[in-house]
């Protein structure tokens, strides 16, 4: 991954979907662009669906967890 940033949400009335848009949002604000790909704990990977963007699993991505970024 070429950036990155880590995203915590542990609030359980959010679904996965709106924590990854979240991440998104923080990632472009802070970097000044989207990002391409997304890794989630996989019991985190619970119907997501996120148009546009990889979602992948990653056993080292701790719950509740969402790192974004860009791979070329």
């Amino acid at each position: 991954m070429k950036t990155g940033l880590l995203w915590h949400d542990s609030n359980d009335d959010k679904s996965m979907s709106q924590k990854i848009t979240e991440a998104m949002e923080q990632y472009k604000r802070k970097f000044g662009t989207l990002p391409n790909t997304v890794f989630i704990n996989p019991y985190d990977n619970k119907d997501v669906t996120f148009n546009g963007v990889e979602v992948q699993v990653k056993d080292s991505v701790q719950r509740n967890h969402v790192w974004v970024g860009v791979i070329d």
